[in-house]
């Protein structure tokens, strides 16, 4: 009978390692990719009253923290904090609109919250102060997620930095600042250290992210809404320098200046009078119902002035929803016509799809244009234009940054339907 019981012993403790194991197994294939740099230490030195995640499984978690040394008093730090995490006087969270709460506070400690702006994911931050003998504070300052994470991208550093970080502090992409609620503090930050549990209590550490870029994203509550409204940005986008042209149309609602747009030159063989005749064609042909239709799901165009040297239009999409302007620049080049061509979109928008482009596109590519696998054409009116595209811009503003990607090709993207019987497209762009 003791070998027996030893036996069913073993095989039940056998049974549980291997149910760990599968469950252990199961949370890693969900969790996010760790970051690229990353070190094994082994064994943090945590501050003693970091606050730990509560339903991590296994331990494993994200955390940063960071010692600051303040020139104001503890209790000036400790208002200033506890005033932006209880987010009085409208204090907007700038790394995209978190809600932030108090959850205790004495005048050594203080602990907050914040959870995203999905309500997905929760972190929690610890504020332990302590006077300088010059009259001013130091901050052992930690946050930790509450929940299972591999990789935060910066969200607890965040999460402590926007709750004391002062006015001179300036997000150089987007100009988005840190916004005092009490007192706007003075300090310098010795040390801080990012990284995650892999497993229990060990450790891996990478270098932080820049808490400028990462940290400050949105300036009020109405531009946190208006990111969100805009949609998913393009997956390989780059902040550059465009040179817009300057006759470009600029976004009349768009809130915020969050927009998408493209410009194009093109040089034509034809002459500008010739080019100027084919684009109001269209443009007044799709206005008004007439024999030509745009080839990108059956928009509606308006040609809204144009004189020798300069057209502007508009496109709405079929379900009248979605609005763009357009601006055709033409100048004689001693042997034919060179457009300056730019569209943008009236509203607030993140990705277009490819429609600012095929906008301009459409108004000027000649037969020889045929979506292979649709078998639609660009439909010349009065003039079957020759041309070569000199160059193409496509990205989107946000505020004053622009961030470019590389433009979808005008064929096919831009031939699509014709046949508008035959297909109800769930949204058209």
């Amino acid at each position: 009978m003791p070998v027996l019981s030893t036996l069913v012993l073993v095989s039940t403790a056998v049974f549980a390692l291997d149910n760990q194991m599968a469950q252990l197994a199961a949370v890693m294939s969900k969790l996010e990719a760790a970051p690229a740099d990353e070190a094994l230490l082994g064994q943090e030195q945590v501050y003693n009253t970091c606050p730990g995640a509560a339903y991590a499984f296994g331990n494993i978690h994200t955390n940063a923290q960071m010692q600051v040394t303040f020139t104001n008093t503890c209790a000036e730090v400790a208002a200033e904090i506890q005033a932006r995490a209880s987010m009085e006087d409208g204090w907007t969270d700038p790394h995209n609109g978190g809600t932030y709460a108090v959850v205790s506070a004495s005048a050594t400690m203080i602990t907050t919250t914040r959870t995203t702006a999905n309500k997905e994911y929760t972190d929690k931050q610890t504020f332990a102060l302590s006077a300088t003998g010059t009259g001013g504070c130091t901050a052992n300052i930690c946050s930790g997620s509450q929940g299972t994470s591999a990789n935060d991208g910066g969200t607890n550093l965040c999460d402590m930095f926007d709750l004391f970080c002062n006015s001179s502090e300036k997000n150089p992409q987007n100009g988005v600042a840190c916004k005092p609620v009490k007192t706007d503090l003075s300090y310098t930050i010795d040390s801080e250290q990012c990284g995650r549990y892999v497993f229990n209590q060990i450790y891996a550490t990478h270098q932080c992210q820049n808490a400028l870029t990462t940290c400050l994203k949105v300036e009020s509550g109405l531009h946190a809404e208006a990111l969100q409204s805009a949609g998913k940005p393009p997956a390989h986008e780059l902040q550059v320098v465009l040179g817009e042209y300057s006759t470009c149309p600029g976004a009349a609602y768009a809130a915020f200046n969050i927009h998408t747009m493209a410009q194009m030159q093109v040089n034509f063989q034809n002459s500008c009078a010739e080019v100027a005749g084919e684009i109001e064609a269209r443009a007044g042909a799709a206005a008004s119902n007439g024999n030509w239709q745009d080839p990108h799901n059956g928009g509606h165009y308006q040609l809204l002035s144009s004189n020798s040297n300069d057209i502007e239009t508009s496109r709405t999409t079929r379900n009248g929803e979605y609005t763009d302007k357009q601006t055709f620049s033409l100048q004689a080049n001693g042997s034919g016509c060179t457009a300056y061509m730019c569209s943008a979109s009236q509203g607030t928008s993140a990705n277009d799809g490819g429609t600012n482009l095929c906008d301009m596109y459409n108004l000027f590519c000649n037969s020889s244009e045929t979506n292979s696998k649709t078998g639609v054409s660009c439909k010349p009116i009065k003039t079957n234009l020759q041309y070569t595209i000199a160059s193409e811009e496509c990205g989107r503003y946000v505020g004053t940054m622009y961030m470019g990607h590389t433009c979808q090709q005008a064929n096919p993207t831009c031939l699509v339907n014709t046949q508008y019987s035959l297909a109800a497209p769930v949204r058209y762009y």
